[in-house]
C-alpha cells in the first residue's frame, strides 16, 4: 500500500511539473499567471517534501520489519534446538528403558461404591454424612479412610 502510495505521488508530481513548466513557458508573464505558477511551484515543492517523507517513513519500515524478521529467526532456531535436545532425551529415554511407571490412584482399585467414599474424603466431606449419603457402615468409611492413609 505504502508502495502504491509513493507511484501515485510520483506520478502526480512528474504531471505538475510537467504542466508547471509548460505554463511558465506560456504564461510566464501576467500576474494572474504568475500567481498560478507560484502556486504550482508551492504545490511541486510540497509534493518532494511528501514524497521525502514517504521514502523515509518505508525505509523506518523497512529496517524495522528487518528487525523482527532477524528476532523471529533466531527464536525459531532456539526452539528448534530445545526440539532436538528433547527428541534426543526422549529417544535416549526409551532406548534405556529408565521410564518411571505412573503413579497409580490408590483408589481405583475399589469397589465403585467405595470409589465415591474415596472421592468424597479427599475433599474433605464429613464421614458420617458421607456413611448417611450412601448407606454404608462407618466401619466401611473407616476401612476406605485407612486404604488411602497407607496408599492400597
Amino acid at each position: 500500500m505504502i508502495y502504491g502510495t509513493m507511484l501515485v505521488l510520483s506520478v502526480l508530481l512528474s504531471v505538475m511539473l510537467s504542466y508547471y513548466v509548460i505554463v511558465k513557458k506560456h504564461f510566464g508573464r501576467n500576474p494572474v499567471d504568475n500567481e498560478m505558477v507560484n502556486t504550482l511551484e508551492q504545490f511541486a515543492e510540497q509534493m518532494e517534501q511528501e514524497n521525502e517523507r514517504v521514502i523515509q517513513m518505508m525505509a523506518k519500515l523497512r529496517q524495522k520489519i528487518d528487525r523482527d524478521a532477524l528476532s523471529m529467526q533466531h527464536q525459531i532456531t532456539g526452539l528448534t534446538n530445545k526440539y532436538d535436545e528433547l527428541t534426543r532425551i526422549v529417544n535416549s529415554l526409551l532406548s534405556s528403558n529408565t521410564l518411571v511407571a505412573p503413579v497409580k490412584n490408590p483408589s481405583s482399585d475399589l469397589a465403585p461404591k467405595y470409589q465415591e467414599v474415596a472421592k468424597r474424603l479427599q475433599r474433605g466431606d464429613d464421614p458420617t454424612n458421607i456413611a448417611q449419603e450412601l448407606q454404608l457402615g462407618h466401619g466401611e468409611i473407616d476401612l476406605v479412610k485407612h486404604m488411602i492413609k497407607h496408599g492400597r
